[in-house]
């Protein structure tokens, strides 16, 4: 029965590796689509910040979700360091989830900026799309 659970556990750990959302949750991924309307247009896409007018960062969150993704997946971030904002299948390797969650990311500020932190669920939202491959 003990080599059945650690069996079960190492399983479990696997499939997840470590890839959860940052409350802790799981769920399907959101599309695009989604994560655009409830998430990058009202805190990113805004005034000064990553706009197609004011891309901070070389950074355009702004537009249909098609144009969204091509600015974020595989894209290196712009800076001194070697990043990629998105990669697919690897939320802990994304550059775009440290810029949200650390208080000193390798380069610049966390965002979003002159607000609070993005609320854990959308944070987790963000990890599964990336942890899903970014569709």
């Amino acid at each position: 029965m003990r080599k059945l659970l650690v069996l079960g556990a190492l399983a479990l750990a696997g499939c997840l590796d470590g890839e959860l959302g940052d409350d802790g949750g799981v769920g399907p991924p959101p599309d695009l689509e989604t994560l655009s309307m409830d998430v990058f247009s009202p805190a990113c896409a805004f005034g000064p910040c990553h706009t197609d007018r004011a891309a901070a960062g070389g950074l355009s969150l702004e537009g249909p979700a098609a144009a969204v993704r091509a600015a974020l997946v595989d894209r290196p971030a712009e800076g001194p360091m070697d990043r990629v904002l998105v990669i697919p299948g690897q939320p802990n390797g994304s550059y775009l989830l440290e810029k949200l969650t650390e208080d000193a990311p390798e380069a610049g500020t966390r965002m979003p900026q002159g607000g609070g932190r993005l609320p854990a669920e959308q944070v987790a939202q963000i990890r599964r799309w990336i942890a899903a491959g970014a569709p």
